[in-house]
């Protein structure tokens, strides 16, 4: 099995476990818990587990083996959990730990704002998904040269979200919408900031950033938020799935995958969230969609693969001659 093909594999078990927890993140709604309340909770049940995985890793020795072998360790016998460049590690772990806080906090209070009888689940999961939209043409200012097929799908992704969300004219905007754009844009934050601190340890760099969104979230909680016993305990089954499976196992997922995975099979199989969140929201909330809006939701998806299928079917089907003619590379 190729590397690529394993990171697409990862980055598609990462999207399953987020796509099935739009449906949990609404059974949290229906009991009224906090956004900040739910989110602290989530993020420091998940930075818990990843610590004691990490307590683990270093007494058999699997830690400092493994930065040592990315050529990152500070030293053979370094016994400290954080065996690489302390000030890499520290900044990576709290600028993602920031998008990260700002992403599942727009994302959660999205949805928790949605009318009644809106299928927010898959609204939800779709225009979250749009982040690869966002990723694809924010390379642009970061110094790639656009190609054509962006601006397209550019255009395809703004006409899904018409139908999707203005099919009814304005009345058909929700703030949860607004908000769930807001959340792309902070998820594609968190996504180039991964791949720009590639070089961290994956298991070390979840545990920061879930710990650094724990305290934030913490912080918001007491400042404007009432915390209920009896809420926290209805909503324990969502709250160990979203702290353990999407969290911890699905964000350290995502970071692995991504150092695997070309860029361009990477995004395909992480925008399939948006996929399993209307399935999710089908099968376990019965939750249902116009046919303007699924139209919606079909092409802000088709989008999403659009600014995706030309890098890796033109590096794989033109001949290699051809492409040093017309120069894809640099385009």
């Amino acid at each position: 099995m190729s590397g690529n093909t394993k990171g697409v594999l990862i980055l598609l078990s990462a999207s399953l476990i987020w796509g099935m927890s739009f449906p949990a993140q609404d059974i949290v709604v229906d009991h009224h818990v906090g956004t900040f309340t739910f989110n602290c909770l989530r993020s420091l049940i998940a930075a818990a587990l990843l610590l004691a995985i990490q307590i683990v890793r270093m007494r058999k020795g699997v830690l400092r083996d493994t930065l040592l072998a990315a050529g990152t360790a500070a030293a053979p016998d370094e016994p400290s959990f954080f065996c690489q460049d302390r000030k890499m590690t520290l900044s990576a772990g709290i600028f993602c730990g920031i998008a990260l806080f700002f992403g599942i906090g727009l994302q959660q209070y999205g949805m928790q704002i949605y009318p009644e009888g809106v299928a927010s689940s898959g609204r939800a999961g779709f225009l979250t998904a749009t982040y690869v939209v966002i990723v694809a043409i924010a390379s642009v200012f970061l110094g790639r040269k656009p190609r054509p097929v962006t601006l397209i799908a550019a255009g395809v992704c703004l006409l899904g979200m018409y139908f999707l969300c203005l099919a009814g004219g304005v009345s058909g905007v929700y703030t949860g919408d607004l908000l769930m754009l807001l959340d792309a844009f902070a998820f594609s934050v968190q996504i180039l900031l991964i791949d720009h601190f590639s070089a961290v340890d994956g298991l070390t760099l979840s545990f920061l950033q879930f710990f650094t969104c724990g305290i934030l979230s913490l912080i918001g909680m007491l400042l404007f938020e009432t915390v209920s016993k009896g809420s926290v305990a209805s909503i324990l089954i969502p709250l160990l799935y979203c702290g353990v499976g999407s969290s911890a196992c699905g964000y350290t997922l995502q970071i692995i995958g991504q150092r695997y995975a070309d860029p361009a099979p990477a995004s395909i199989a992480m925008s399939m969230e948006s996929v399993f969140s209307g399935i999710g929201g089908w099968l376990l909330l019965g939750q249902t969609m116009s046919g303007r809006e699924l139209l919606g939701c079909g092409l802000v998806f088709f989008a999403v693969i659009l600014t995706q299928i030309p890098p890796f079917s033109v590096k794989n089907i033109v001949p290699s001659h051809i492409q040093r003619f017309f120069n894809t590379k640099d385009r």
